[in-house]
C-alpha cells in the first residue's frame, strides 16, 4: 500500500506538471516516450521510498488511529461534527435544488427556516466538543469558579 500511495502521489505530481507545461507552452507536447520515462521514474521513486524497511532500514508500523484509543475518540468526534454539518445544511440544499430545478416557490417563512438551520451549524461544533471531551467540563468548572472568586 505504501508503494501504491507514493506512486499515486508521484503520478498526480507528474500530471499536474504536464498540465502546467501544456498551459504555459501550448505548442510543446509531452511525447509518448517521455510519458513512459516519467511513469518509470515515478515507480522507481515509489519503490525507493517503500522498500528500505524490507532491508532493515526503518520500519513499518501501525497508523496512529489504529493503536491509540484517544485518536479513535477524536476521529469519532470529527465524524459527528461532519454529520451535524451535513444534517444542518441538507434542508437548505434540498430547497435550493427544488427551487432551481423544479420551480418550487416556497413562502418566505418556509424558505427562511432551512437557511437559519443551516447557518446554525456553526454552533454545533463547540457543543459536540464539550460533550465528547472528558477534560472540557473539568476545565470549564475550574475557570468559571476561579473567575467568580475574583
Amino acid at each position: 500500500m505504501t508503494t501504491m500511495g507514493f506512486a499515486n502521489i508521484g503520478n498526480l505530481t507528474v500530471m499536474a506538471m504536464e498540465r502546467f507545461l501544456l498551459v504555459a507552452y501550448p505548442m510543446k507536447r509531452l511525447s509518448i516516450r517521455h510519458a513512459y520515462i516519467l511513469a518509470f521514474l515515478v515507480w522507481i521513486y515509489a519503490l525507493s521510498l517503500s522498500l528500505p524497511p524490507f532491508f532493515n532500514w526503518g520500519a513499518y508500523g501501525l497508523e496512529a488511529g489504529a493503536r491509540n484509543r484517544r485518536e479513535k475518540k477524536v476521529t469519532r468526534m470529527v465524524y459527528l461534527m461532519i454529520l451535524a454539518f451535513l444534517i444542518a445544511w441538507l434542508p437548505y440544499a434540498v430547497l435550493a435544488l427544488a427551487t432551481q430545478y423544479f420551480n418550487v416557490q416556497p413562502s418566505h417563512t418556509v424558505a427562511l427556516l432551512p437557511a437559519l438551520f443551516a447557518k446554525s451549524s456553526i454552533c454545533y461544533n463547540p457543543i459536540i466538543y464539550a460533550i465528547m471531551t472528558v477534560q472540557f467540563p473539568k476545565i470549564w468548572k475550574k475557570n468559571v469558579f476561579h473567575q467568580s472568586k475574583r
